[in-house]
């Protein structure tokens, strides 16, 4: 996945934001098994990162998303696309 500005990154983790995610996914026309075969995830953790259970997810992963839903500027996906939480 390319540095793209405002990326959010913990380690090796990349925060999504699961509600984005979820409404991109309908747009998109696929359900969360649908997204999960082309991910190799399951449902199960599909639905939990839209739920915000599972607020980070691997940056292969997040790149895996991203191409799945034909996303072109992925801070869409990002929990805080503009590193506004690192803003006093």
């Amino acid at each position: 996945m390319r540095n793209e500005p405002g990326h959010r990154w913990h380690g090796s983790a990349v925060s999504i934001n699961g509600p984005a995610l979820r409404h991109i996914r309908i747009l998109t026309g696929l359900n969360a098994s649908q997204l999960a075969t082309e991910v190799e995830v399951t449902p199960d953790y599909i639905r939990k990162i839209e739920n915000g259970l599972a607020r980070q997810v691997g940056p292969a992963l997040f790149a895996r998303i991203a191409t799945a839903l034909r996303i072109d500027d992925r801070r869409v996906l990002l929990s805080d696309p503009w590193n506004e939480s690192d803003v006093a």
